[in-house]
């Protein structure tokens, strides 16, 4: 019965509708992360300077790594 678990979710995580929705997830994820680091860097940062740098790190980071994704997953499925 494990197997045939296992099987079923190995099936729907590689089908269109599962990393999309596993995409998406992640993407509530991100989102919700960088809320809470935006207010902390906003309200407790000390030195402005620095926030601005480790702002700019981390979203131009995020924005690569969630660009690469989108365009790997669209390729995935037209190729």
């Amino acid at each position: 019965m494990g197997s045939d678990l296992t099987s079923v979710i190995a099936e729907y995580a590689t089908s269109p509708g599962g990393l999309w929705a596993l995409f998406g997830l992640v993407l509530g994820l991100i989102a919700t992360v960088s809320f809470i680091l935006h207010y902390h860097w906003r309200y407790y940062g000390v030195n402005r300077t620095v926030i601005v740098r480790a702002q700019f790190i981390y979203f131009v980071g995020v924005a690569i790594i969630l660009s690469v994704t989108f365009l790997s997953l669209t390729l995935y499925f037209l190729l």
